[in-house]
């Protein structure tokens, strides 16, 4: 789409950020580290569960595994 036309449908800032990002078009500064916000981990069942003592060492057991992340990376909670 031409820059116009992405202006119009979508205003003048999006519609410049589409149109740039279209053609790989991106001046910011290449950042290669940064320090993660959140340390997390999920999972999904296959169906729903109603099992309060499954959900519960599921859920000890995703909570072992972020700590065990924390620690490694020296992070603290």
């Amino acid at each position: 789409m031409s820059l116009e036309r992405l202006v119009e449908e979508f205003g003048q800032s999006y519609g410049n950020y589409l149109y740039e990002a279209s053609r790989g078009l991106d001046e910011s500064q290449l950042v290669t580290h940064w320090e993660p916000k959140s340390i997390s981990r999920e999972t999904t069942f296959q169906r729903d569960i109603d099992n309060w003592q499954l959900i519960e060492k599921n859920l000890v057991e995703l909570i072992r595994d972020v700590v065990t992340s924390m620690k490694e990376e020296g992070y603290k909670g």
